[in-house]
């Protein structure tokens, strides 16, 4: 039984450790939206406070993950970024 604990315990704290990793400060060169099936592109942008130009943290992207949820429109709100891509990927 401590053993899975000690495991579940590595893992969660490896997961959240790659998620900061994940956005360390870059700047916006472009901005993909992926998962879209009813909703528009414009739609996700007008809704999205990060915008091309910016320079975004992991607290910019909770915010605007908190944003996106906040409309409504979406189950499940997450991103990514390759390179100074930023990718929005959402469920309706």
């Amino acid at each position: 039984m401590n053993k899975r604990i000690t495991v579940l315990i590595w893992l969660l704290l490896s997961f959240f450790s790659l998620s900061v990793v994940a956005f360390e400060p870059f700047k916006v060169e472009d901005i993909r939206v992926e998962g879209l099936q009813r909703i528009s592109a414009g739609t996700v942008f007008d809704y999205l406070p990060i915008k091309i130009g910016d320079v975004v943290s992991a607290t910019d992207t909770a915010s605007s993950i908190r944003t996106l949820y906040k409309t409504g429109f979406f189950r499940d709100v997450r991103f990514e970024h390759e390179g100074a891509i930023l990718i929005v990927f959402v469920s309706e």
